[in-house]
């Protein structure tokens, strides 16, 4: 065998470390989160000068909001609005409440984002001082209820705008990070590996950009004015098994349930179509192709400063992306939208979901002119014979503004069959602790319902029931 050239062999193999698929992917998802965060902090949209990963997902996504047809070719995918983009429009999965007013009738399938901070929000401060709702039969289907009683509010004459406060910690935060790329950059330069040195300065002055672009819009919330003469704005909200009362007057309510927030830009980012995002976008992209070109150029050394940028500016986003936005944006509407007093939120947990249904519609006094039947239909949407005859019961002696009269004796036919007379003695029994709910809510709310809602007879009514059941 002939031997083999030993000047063919690589005596000293240049080690390299391939960084370049981490340049653009890497931390995509914590960067938007990052950035979705620049209008709730002042002064944030000057400190995005460092060395992001994920530039190539923040193009993406936020080249979606430039409309001229430049762009469409780097963006293909549909155009959105700031509110979309900023992950304004609802919760996770475009998540939001409905609503179904108690005096007006109203069907809203989906209020908003402003409905979804309200109802979390009032949700969570009611679950601390959750109060449980005695059952005279055995637990079946557990449901909470928030009642919330809105108080006063001004409204300005079409929208409001919202300062962002100063939040230091997270300007010191930012600061350390883009003090960690400059001095990545520069030790690149001093140590001659203008590969990382100007890819380092690059990615700063991309990011910088594309922060100091997104970051100059401000929150705005445009209100909706009420009819001059409407009634009380009472309703049910829903979502996805929370269920909240709102009592208030139709100007409040009105905010909550069509009131939107979005991201007001200023004209020259809007110019020509948001012309400015999509060239910081284009930017971002030419960052990644660069990057992925370059970097195994660069030297070990300059390679490791890069990933330290990186590594630091990634810590950044995690961080910026783990506070918690929703309460960022409620802390920025302040008291402008809704006003809930200290003990103005109540919650209850109900052992049956007949007695819920039965105790909200008490509380919430629809007029009985198909707007309860409604109500009622909504919570129970049970057709069975057997609850038919039990809302007709119900609803014979319902009156939204009188007390409950005493229920006549059923007829005979509509006795329950043995199989479902225990399912109807459980109907009558929740409709007990129902009434039972209302006398302590009355006597610690007095201002919200009157002083005649239940008398005795309302007792006995439902007591002649279980006895003919």
């Amino acid at each position: 065998m002939a031997p083999i050239p030993q000047d063919i062999l690589p005596q000293h193999p240049r080690f390299q470390l391939n960084s370049s698929g981490l340049a653009g992917f890497f931390g995509g998802d914590e960067a938007i989160a990052a950035m979705n965060t620049a209008q709730y902090y002042k002064g944030r949209k000057f400190m995005g000068f460092y060395n992001s990963p994920g530039g190539f997902r923040m193009a993406k996504h936020y080249g979606r909001l430039a409309k001229s047809r430049i762009w469409r070719g780097f963006y293909p995918d549909v155009y959105l609005e700031p509110h979309e983009v900023f992950s304004l429009d609802g919760g996770p999965g475009k998540m939001c409440p409905d609503f179904l007013g108690a005096r007006t009738g109203v069907v809203m399938d989906r209020t908003g984002h402003l409905g979804y901070l309200f109802l979390k929000k009032m949700r969570h401060r009611a679950s601390s001082k959750c109060e449980l709702v005695k059952s005279s039969r055995k637990a079946t289907k557990p449901v909470k209820v928030t009642i919330v009683d809105l108080g006063d509010i001004e409204l300005p004459a079409n929208y409001i705008h919202r300062p962002a406060p100063l939040r230091r910690r997270v300007l010191l935060v930012n600061a350390f990070t883009v003090l960690a790329s400059l001095a990545a950059s520069i030790i690149s330069g001093l140590s001659k590996d203008w590969y990382a040195f100007y890819l380092i300065l690059l990615g700063i002055i991309a990011h910088g950009a594309a922060c100091f672009i997104l970051g100059s819009g401000s929150i705005e919330v445009r209100l909706v004015p009420p009819p001059k003469k409407s009634p009380r704005g009472d309703g049910l909200m829903t979502m996805e098994g929370d269920i909240m009362i709102v009592l208030g007057k139709e100007k409040e309510v009105f905010q909550i349930t069509r009131g939107s927030i979005s991201v007001e830009f200023p004209a020259w980012v809007k110019w020509n179509g948001y012309f400015a995002v999509g060239a910081c976008c284009l930017l971002l992209m030419l960052q990644l192709l660069v990057q992925l070109f370059l970097i195994p150029q660069a030297t070990l050394f300059g390679q490791i400063l890069f990933l330290c940028s990186f590594g630091v500016s990634f810590l950044c986003n995690t961080y910026l992306s783990a506070l918690d936005k929703e309460d960022l944006q409620r802390e920025t509407l302040g008291d402008k939208v809704w006003n809930v007093g200290k003990n103005s939120v109540k919650g209850y947990t109900f052992q049956n979901w007949t007695t819920m249904a039965i105790a909200m519609l008490y509380v919430l006094r629809p007029t009985k002119d198909g707007v309860a039947e409604q109500l009622f239909n909504r919570l129970l949407p049970n057709q069975t014979p057997e609850w038919k005859t039990f809302k007709k019961d119900i609803f014979e002696v319902y009156d939204s503004d009188e007390a409950i009269e005493p229920i006549a004796r059923a007829e005979p036919s509509d006795e329950p069959s043995d199989e479902q007379r225990v399912v109807v003695q459980n109907m009558y029994m929740d409709w007990q602790d129902a009434v039972n709910f209302l006398h302590g809510y009355k006597k610690k709310d007095a201002s919200q319902l009157d002083d005649n809602t239940l008398k005795s007879g309302g007792d006995q009514q439902v007591l002649e029931k279980l006895e003919c059941a």
